[in-house]
């Protein structure tokens, strides 16, 4: 007895989750586009999404500040990840960020694939009135035994 097409990739999603295709997730258009260009390695134009004095604050690690860390940043740690964005919401404005009132926080949260390990994380975002990113704070979403399991 032959399975459907809808009942293999059901029964793929259940045995390998990151496998199954992401969902049409609407994001901002500088969401969109830091996704893009992450997933597109070209870490100049992710870089260029920032504000000049822009920062990433990557899992474990100080913030990158201004769009030339950012892109070497990247270009060092990024390589071969894919991300994959799952869920959006917008952040709760009484969350304590720097920010001005003209600022918008959204919160994604979805998975990175690299070829040694998978994660599920959020992407923090404070996007100035304009659209720019002025921050992405990336937090791993993971049990203390998988971030163990994770080598560098």
């Amino acid at each position: 007895m032959a399975l459907s097409e809808a009942a293999k990739t059901t029964a793929i999603a259940q045995d390998h989750p990151l496998r199954s295709p992401a969902p049409s997730l609407q994001l901002p258009q500088p969401l969109q586009q830091y996704f893009d260009t992450l997933n597109d390695q070209s870490f100049d134009q992710t870089a260029q999404l920032f504000l000049p004095d822009g920062q990433l604050v990557p899992p474990f690690e100080n913030a990158v500040v201004g769009r030339d860390a950012i892109a070497a940043y990247l270009a060092d740690q990024a390589l071969n990840m894919t991300l994959v964005p799952l869920q959006l919401e917008q952040t709760d404005p009484a969350t304590p960020v720097e920010a001005s009132e003209d600022t918008k926080r959204l919160t994604v949260t979805g998975k990175v694939k690299t070829p040694i390990f998978n994660v599920n994380v959020a992407w923090r975002f404070v996007l100035d009135a304009a659209g720019n990113i002025e921050s992405v704070n990336v937090k791993l979403l993971a049990k203390l035994t998988q971030l163990l399991s994770i080598k560098r």
